[in-house]
């Protein structure tokens, strides 16, 4: 969204006074792993969330905290906002402790030159007190036996395809008035994320993440839904 939180600030305060929509999400947040994640933490099939992790691989990049920014937010809008983070940087690569105002704990990687790992292209795994989510397997204790349960996305590309049901959402709010999912506020709050990963890394302690108190921002309401259009359960 912004090199940094000021600047972050500073455009969805001109886009909040001058009435305009200013859409900031990230593509991985349209995902099918992602959204059934969401789904199932919004409906506490999972119980209470007790630690949650994703990581990002690539052989081309250099880690650093804005290289994180879309991981850190896809760990925000499963689970909910993030107050603390302890960053630790070796080489090419960073693992961040995270801390969520809820209580939960999590962690985010960051793989730089490292052989890509069989999972998912979310690479998110959400654990409860009644049950997992890990990279499309979900495993839930009411379930006799606890059978391992895969979730399969149809065959049709419009459904898997993030990019475009991203921009069908924003459509649906242009054309018909439909609520954004997120705005530009809660992209200054995944860039505040970001600076406290550098400052952690910069100090090597824990580090604040800033508060962000938007002045007009419509909260983005976590609604309670099935698993999305284009899933179905095998196991």
């Amino acid at each position: 969204m912004a090199a940094t939180l000021d600047l972050a600030r500073e455009i969805s305060r001109e886009s909040t006074l001058s009435s305009s929509t200013l859409f900031v999400t990230n593509p991985r947040r349209w995902l099918l792993d992602v959204e059934t994640a969401r789904s199932l933490h919004a409906n506490s099939d999972l119980g209470e969330i007790q630690v949650v992790e994703s990581q990002l691989v690539s052989e081309n990049e250099v880690s650093s905290a804005g290289t994180l920014c879309e991981t850190l937010d896809l760990l925000r809008w499963v689970v909910g906002e993030i107050s603390e983070v302890h960053a630790v940087g070796g080489g090419s690569n960073i693992l961040v402790n995270l801390r969520f105002t809820g209580g939960e704990i999590g962690r985010v990687m960051s793989l730089k030159g490292c052989a890509a790992p069989p999972c998912s292209s979310a690479n998110l795994g959400i654990y409860g007190t009644r049950g997992a989510y890990v990279n499309g397997q979900l495993v839930l204790d009411r379930i006799a036996g606890r059978p391992l349960m895969t979730f399969v996305t149809s065959a049709n590309d419009e459904i898997q395809t993030p990019l475009l049901r991203c921009a069908r959402h924003f459509e649906d709010h242009l054309c018909d008035g439909a609520a954004l999912l997120s705005d530009a506020w809660d992209g200054v709050k995944s860039v505040a994320v970001s600076q406290a990963v550098q400052e952690s890394l910069n100090t090597g302690i824990p580090a604040k993440v800033p508060s962000i108190a938007p002045f007009d921002s419509p909260a983005a309401a976590v609604v309670k839904r099935s698993v999305p259009k284009g899933v179905s359960i095998e196991g």
